[in-house]
């Protein structure tokens, strides 16, 4: 049971942008670019679907910052898979929950990126930035009137 602020959003009610891609953790580096030349400001999400499990998240800052300086353990960027590359620090958060409980585990957690489920524990999206701050935003207005 989730204890929610009197006429607070849920996660699942905010406007969720299509901000994600998601690619299988084995895809290689340079066919990342495609995705980020299209559009540089998605997230791009990892994903093992043979253990059905998101494993990270990159952005095209991280993306560039890899192909300046690979990480640790990667000696030829062009041949890396993204899974070598991309931030394992993600959460995920039910959907269910409101907007002041998001942002206490964002807070707590400090995570890269964060997923998003339903209550039977399968993926339903991806809060970016912008729907948070959005959401936060708009809260603060309210609470203003």
């Amino acid at each position: 049971m989730f204890v929610m602020a009197k006429g607070e959003p849920l996660l699942r009610d905010l406007r969720h942008e299509d901000t994600y891609a998601v690619v299988e953790h084995d895809v290689l580096m340079p066919d990342i670019a495609e995705i980020f030349m299209s559009q540089p400001d998605k997230a791009v999400l990892v994903y093992q679907k043979k253990k059905d499990k998101f494993l990270g998240v990159m952005y095209l800052y991280d993306y560039l910052k890899h192909y300046g300086s690979p990480p640790k353990g990667v000696s030829r960027i062009h041949r890396a898979a993204i899974s070598e590359c991309a931030d394992t620090n993600i959460i995920s958060i039910n959907w269910e929950e409101n907007v002041s409980q998001a942002w206490a585990k964002i807070n707590k957690h400090k995570p890269k990126g964060v997923l998003l489920h339903d209550k039977e524990k399968e993926f339903v999206g991806y809060l970016s930035n912008a729907d948070m701050w959005n959401a936060l935003e708009d809260m603060g207005q309210e609470d203003d009137s």
